[in-house]
This record gives structure tokens, C-alpha cells and sequence, in this order.
């Protein structure tokens, strides 16, 4: 063998995104774009089916004071001293106005924020769509968390090596070019982490006959690492942008000219190359095929989405959703039979005599409530209620707050 021409080590190839580390919305990566849109659009059509069966459910904080007609004054009357006062009417409002529009939006967002909120719909048809929705949240959450841990680990896994030692110490798998000094290096390494490595790489069994076809396993994968001469890993860190070299080497090894033993040319290979090193030709060569030249774009590029999840993986969460909220209007055409039927009484005279009387009795306070109550514009002229008109005769203040609030809602 001749002296070396040149002096090198051996060295980590990593596969990595050049942007990764500098994205600022890295946190939602996790899920395609489109879904990120299905996941607002359904939190806020949540709401809106929250606060329909609230409105429209006997048992609902609205639905129960809107069309309650017997017992009214009674339940207004909080502190059972006979008579409807002032804040009784306000609480009475506010009761009714825990599930509006506004409201329910909130408290669907704020379930998907794993926040909770201070009231929860009461009647049973509120109850399957907030039930359905929170086990959607279930899902989402939690295949959010694993995907974004899963994404942080691989990012942070690529970025933060800077040594053979930190390779080690991550999860990416890496491997060597086989039938060349480096798998002989391993093979026979006694020190750690070299020896420990060489195990590992004998067992994952990651076997590339060139360095081409290791090149273009990395293209395929999301993060790897291969082991290979310095030269080479600087070629390719120029030629493919998603690969870095790290800058700490190991195994202090030389490239020379092999010849016969005995030839007559090894002296005269030596002197020449010793010349040429000491002349700086060597250096030329490195600064020309290796250190300038780099085919790599400086700006930055969009961050792999290889790991994004889009919404062919979770339609089924959606899909069980919007069948539960199909159901809850189901559950509420049940709610009012149930209560429809309860209010039958033939021998009561102010009491529907059968069941036909009683829903046509129930659709037109609905109706009329709709019509003077749901809009900020309503389609007719509002009415206080005869219950509040007592109140305000007996207590004027009275009649302007509830006046008010029944115009608000």
C-alpha cells in the first residue's frame, strides 16, 4: 500500500427535512388539512344540534320552561314565598339560555379542548349527541397525541445528532454498505457503543450491497441513518437536500493505492503523493467534487407530511358522530311521546282529554315560541308570558325584566 493520499474517518449519514426544525405550525402536522376542516365544521354543527334538541326537547333547559303550562309559577318561584320576584324572572331566563346557539358552540369547542364546561345538555336527546360527540373526541385526541409524539420523536430524533454516541441513543435505525472496511469495523468492534451497534445493526438485518441502493432506501423512508466513509457522505449531503452529515467522525482511516507486493511503484506513488499534498492538489480536488458545488436549494421547503392523517383513516369517527346525532332526534321524537302522553288527564278539565289534544296543544306553543322567541328578528309580535304578567302586576320592576329578556330571546 502506498501512504494515503488522503486522510479521513468514517461518518453518519442522516436522512432529515432541512425545514423541520425552523416550521412553527410543526403542531399540526398530524392531520391533513381537510381534516383539521371537518373536525371545526363538526364541533360547531355540535352546537347547533345541541341547541335545537335543547329547544325543542321537553326536558331541556329550554325546551322544559318554554313549554311548561301548569306548575310554572310554582317552579319560577324559588324561594317559595308566593309571589315571582325580580331575579327569580332573570335566573329563570338565564336557565333557558344555557344551551343557545352561542352556548352550545362554546361547550362543544371547549369538549374538544378536553375543557368541559360548567352545564351539560339535560334532556336525553342532548345527552346521545354530547355522549357521540365525546367519544369522537376520544378518538381524535388521542390519535393526534400518539401521531404528534410519533412525528416529535422522529424530528427531534434527526435534528439532535451530532455524534456517533447520540445515534446510539435514538430510535432510528441505521446501517453500513456490507463486504466493506466499515461492516468489518463493527463486526469487530470490542468498545462501546461500537460494539453495541454492530449488534444491532446484525439483528434489524438492513443489508445494502452499494451506496446507490442504500440512497435509495433513505429516499423512501421517513428517517435513517447510514454509516459510510466521510467523502461519501459529503457527496450525497450536497447532491440530496433531505441528507445531513454529521460533523463528528470516528475510526481514523486513510485512502491509498493498492499494489503487488513488491512492486516497484509503491515508492515512486508515495513520493508523488506526498508532492501533491504538500502542494495543496488534494485540497483542489476536495474544495472541487466535494465541498462547493451543492445542488441544494438554501430556502426552505415544505415539511414531509408523509406522517399527516387525513380523513380516509377517521371517517369512521365522523360517521359514528353524525349517526348519533340522527339518533338524538330520534330519542327526542320519543321524548315527546313520553311527554305528550304524561300530560293527558280527561278528568282534569284544563288538561288535554287524549293524546291528540295534547300534541296539538304542545306543536302550538312550539310554534308560537319559535315565532316570538328563537330569532333576533322574530316573525311576530312577542308576548309576555301570562305567568310574567301576573308578576308585573304585582311587581312593575318585574314586568320590564322579563319583557326585556323574552325580546332577547
Amino acid at each position: 500500500m502506498t501512504n494515503p493520499y488522503r486522510d479521513l474517518q468514517m461518518t453518519v449519514l442522516v436522512k432529515i427535512s432541512p425545514d423541520e426544525e425552523f416550521n412553527a405550525w410543526s403542531f399540526l402536522i398530524p392531520f391533513m388539512p381537510e381534516l383539521w376542516a371537518y373536525i371545526v365544521v363538526t364541533a360547531i354543527v355540535v352546537g347547533v344540534v345541541i341547541t335545537i334538541v335543547d329547544k325543542l326537547s321537553p326536558y331541556g333547559h329550554y325546551g322544559r320552561k318554554a313549554m311548561m303550562h301548569d306548575g310554572a309559577e310554582e317552579a319560577m318561584d324559588k324561594n317559595e314565598d308566593g309571589q315571582i320576584d325580580e331575579w327569580e324572572i332573570r335566573d329563570w331566563e338565564i336557565e333557558k339560555s344555557y344551551m343557545s346557539l352561542s352556548n352550545a358552540i362554546f361547550w362543544s369547542i371547549s369538549s374538544l379542548l378536553q375543557q368541559g364546561g360548567e352545564v351539560h345538555p339535560k334532556s336525553w336527546s342532548g345527552r346521545v349527541a354530547a355522549i357521540v360527540w365525546w367519544f369522537g373526541i376520544v378518538i381524535l385526541v388521542s390519535t393526534y397525541t400518539a401521531n404528534l409524539a410519533a412525528f416529535l420523536t422522529v424530528k427531534t430524533t434527526a435534528n439532535d445528532i451530532k455524534t456517533v454516541d447520540d445515534l446510539y441513543k435514538s430510535s432510528l435505525q441505521y446501517a453500513y454498505i456490507v463486504d466493506t472496511h466499515v461492516e468489518d469495523y463493527f463486526k469487530n468492534a470490542t468498545k462501546s457503543p461500537y460494539k453495541e451497534m454492530g449488534q444491532k445493526m446484525t439483528t434489524w438485518g438492513n443489508q445494502f450491497h452499494s451506496v446507490y441502493e442504500a440512497i435509495q432506501y433513505m429516499n423512501g423512508t421517513t428517517s435513517f441513518a447510514l454509516i459510510v466513509d466521510e467523502p461519501i457522505a459529503e457527496y450525497w449531503s450536497k447532491l440530496e437536500c433531505s441528507f445531513k452529515m454529521i460533523q463528528e467522525g470516528f475510526g481514523n482511516i486513510g485512502y491509498g493505492f493498492g499494489l503487488p507486493q513488491g512492486s516497484s511503484y509503491v515508492g515512486e506513488l508515495t513520493l508523488k503523493i506526498l508532492d501533491l499534498r504538500e502542494r495543496g492538489y488534494i485540497d483542489e480536488l476536495d474544495n472541487k467534487w466535494l465541498s462547493s458545488g451543492s445542488k441544494c436549494d438554501t430556502s426552505k421547503k415544505d415539511v414531509d407530511s408523509s406522517a399527516e392523517i387525513d380523513i380516509k383513516s377517521m371517517w369512521g369517527v365522523f360517521l359514528i358522530c353524525y349517526c348519533g346525532f340522527g339518533v338524538s332526534f330520534v330519542v327526542l321524537i320519543i321524548e315527546w311521546i313520553v311527554s305528550t302522553a304524561a300530560a293527558v288527564d280527561p278528568s282534569d278539565p284544563e288538561k288535554p282529554a287524549n293524546f291528540i289534544a295534547a300534541l296539538k296543544r304542545r306543536w302550538g306553543r312550539l310554534v308560537q315560541d319559535i315565532k316570538e322567541n328563537w330569532f333576533p328578528i322574530s316573525c311576530g309580535k312577542p308576548n309576555l308570558d301570562p305567568r310574567l304578567q301576573q308578576a308585573a302586576q304585582r311587581r312593575p320592576s318585574t314586568a320590564v325584566v322579563a319583557q326585556t329578556n323574552n325580546v332577547h330571546h
